[in-house]
């Protein structure tokens, strides 16, 4: 779990510990106020390199809707060009 979440910003690896119980409370009183939570830097930029590199290395591969409904009944052609034009991670 270490490798992926950023433990020192959000301690959740023991279930039984005082600062997850009050992370888990900070954000569900954050879900109750706001209807979502934030969780800035959750996964830790290593990670999030690493994640984002392999989406590169497989988007070719993903299956994608290529059009955009303008309105009701109405789709435009749009091009997804621009996330396989090699961008650097």
């Amino acid at each position: 779990m270490a490798d992926l979440i950023n433990l020192a910003a959000y301690p959740i690896a023991d279930p039984a510990g005082p600062e997850r119980a009050r992370t888990v409370a900070r954000l569900r009183d954050e879900l109750d106020r706001q209807q979502y939570c934030v969780l800035p830097e959750f996964i830790g930029p290593d990670m999030c390199a690493q994640l984002v590199q392999e989406v590169y290395q497989r988007l070719p591969e993903a299956y994608g809707n290529r059009s955009r409904l303008d309105r009701p009944g109405h789709f435009l052609s749009e091009s997804f060009d621009h996330l396989t034009s090699g961008r650097a991670i």
